[in-house]
């Protein structure tokens, strides 16, 4: 189970990567931002 987290990780930062390019104001894409830079730290 473990082995897939680095996969996992990966696909959830690609979809964060993909909504921070669609979302429509400047804090949405931020936050998405934010949550991807947090997520790479703990990869």
């Amino acid at each position: 189970m473990s082995d897939s987290l680095p996969l996992v990780l990966e696909q959830i930062n690609a979809l964060l990567a993909a909504s921070a390019d669609a979302a429509p104001t400047a804090d949405e894409r931020s936050a998405a931002e934010a949550i991807a830079r947090a997520l790479a730290v703990s990869a």
